[in-house]
């Protein structure tokens, strides 16, 4: 997720604020986790140690 995508943190209510573009609906979805939801979202998209991650950019 890139950071752009965070819209806001509320310290208080310990909330953070985000939001997606579905390709279904061409629409953009703002979404409120609290922090621990949205960190475990987060890090299921972490690879593990030793994974290799493989980027070609030839066209």
């Amino acid at each position: 997720m890139a950071e752009n995508r965070i819209t806001e943190y509320n310290k208080e209510s310990k909330t953070v604020s985000w939001f997606y573009n579905d390709h279904k609906d061409e629409k953009r979805h703002d979404v409120t986790d609290n922090v621990i939801d949205f960190i475990n979202r987060l890090i299921i998209h972490i690879p593990d140690y030793h994974f290799l991650i493989i980027r070609c950019q030839c066209f």
